[in-house]
């Protein structure tokens, strides 16, 4: 039987033992007390017939021989039935009714079977729950090495079961941690990997600059010109890296978005200011339209980076003499930015990959691939808005522009003034 290897079940039917011998010795007292009195009851009994046959004047040795005589007449039970010495009221005589052979015998039998049955059931139950603990204990070793197909014992009355459903539960929150640590790593190693294929562009780049300057320090003309081409190598790397850390600390969940009301148009121009020399040095419109008196419940900083991060983009993609629009609306559901060109546009099966790092289309010709971003600020605008509450989307037809749009919910924040 397994559930004697166990000490605390040993411990509880050694107990039960302990309880069923301390009742037989009170049984067995109180039987030897009661017989005794039955004994008691009886010579008193014999001593009151015996006097009252003497006052009779009988003599002492028949009286004797009564007393003595064990043989049982017809004659003698008929007479006391006589007198009302029936077996009915013998309880007068024996008031207890115990000290006899046969009843000593059955008292015996009836504790004996009772002593057994209550070890025996004490052991099945033992049992049954020595196997239920060791089912527990095969599951949570399971949880241990990350299986999580097996559930405990769960939705039952009593202190086990709900241990296990807490230890269920924190089986749950370990398979959630182990999940959360898994996209993790699998983050950090996508992460690497983007930025070793990204940084391997201008660093060779780089290489070739510099071998080249190296090479021509006697020419002051390709000098400066393979020094400007270092520096915009550099600055790519330097927006990459940046860029690629704000993403990822977004991701990372470390960015506490420090909320409050400002206008939009600030907002706006102040995310656009950088840029309005690129459009006129492009040779592009960047129009801005709105109410002033719009103000919108966020983090000015991030909004703003967002804001300016979709005017890259529609800078990118815009020809010579394009327009790019900024407009805003307020609606009694929501503050709606949106960002219109009507440059290239997107492809169809590229437009549910566009908020991907560093995707591009592959519809893009290469001097356009040269001209564009590094494939992160769409990406960036849509974790600053999705983590504000809000929702980025966009429309856009082929060769008919792009409509990208930040919608934010209107609450009561919103809407005070």
């Amino acid at each position: 039987m397994t559930c004697l290897w166990d000490r605390e079940n040993r411990r509880f039917l050694g107990f039960l033992i302990i309880c069923w011998l301390l009742l037989a010795g009170f049984l067995l007292a109180f039987g030897l007390e009661q017989g005794q009195e039955s004994r008691e009851a009886s010579r008193r009994r014999e001593a009151q017939i015996a006097s009252w046959l003497l006052r009779q004047g009988e003599r002492e040795t028949y009286v004797a021989a009564a007393l003595k005589n064990q043989q049982i007449t017809s004659e003698g039970e008929a007479l006391l039935k006589t007198t009302g010495r029936t077996e009915e009221n013998q309880r007068q005589v024996f008031p207890f009714g115990i000290g006899t052979e046969g009843s000593g015998k059955i008292l015996l039998a009836g504790y004996l079977i009772c002593a057994l049955g209550t070890v025996a059931g004490a052991v099945c139950f033992l049992e049954k729950r020595e196997r239920l603990f060791g089912n527990a204990a095969r599951i949570i070793e399971k949880y241990a090495r990350g299986e999580f197909s097996c559930r405990l014992p769960r939705n039952r009355q009593g202190g086990i079961y709900r241990l296990f459903t807490v230890t269920d539960q924190l089986a749950l929150a370990l398979r959630a941690g182990e999940e959360a640590q898994g996209k993790a790593r699998e983050f950090l190693k996508q992460s690497v990997s983007d930025i070793s294929h990204q940084l391997k562009t201008p660093l060779a780049a780089l290489s070739m600059y510099t071998e080249i300057i190296r090479e021509e320090a006697e020419n002051p003309a390709v000098v400066r010109k393979f020094a400007s081409s270092a520096a915009a190598s550099l600055g790519r790397m330097e927006r990459l890296i940046f860029m690629l850390l704000r993403l990822t600390r977004l991701d990372a969940g470390e960015i506490h978005f420090q909320k409050r009301y400002c206008p939009v148009r600030g907002l706006v121009e102040e995310a656009t200011g950088d840029l309005l020399l690129r459009a006129r040095k492009e040779e592009k419109q960047l129009l801005m339209e709105g109410d002033d008196s719009c103000r919108l419940f966020c983090d000015p900083e991030w909004t703003g980076e967002a804001v300016g991060n979709l005017v890259k983009n529609a800078l990118d993609h815009t020809a010579a003499g394009g327009c790019i629009q900024v407009r805003w609306e307020l609606s009694p559901a929501m503050l709606r930015i949106s960002v219109e060109d009507d440059g290239e546009g997107i492809a169809p099966e590229d437009i549910h990959h566009i908020f991907k790092r560093f995707y591009r289309s592959r519809q893009s010709a290469p001097a356009a691939a040269d001209r564009q971003g590094i494939g992160l600020g769409l990406p960036l605008a849509k974790a600053i808005v999705e983590g504000q509450g809000g929702i980025l989307s966009v429309q856009s037809q082929p060769g008919q522009g792009a409509c990208f749009s930040m919608a934010f919910p209107v609450g009561e924040k919103m809407t005070e003034l």
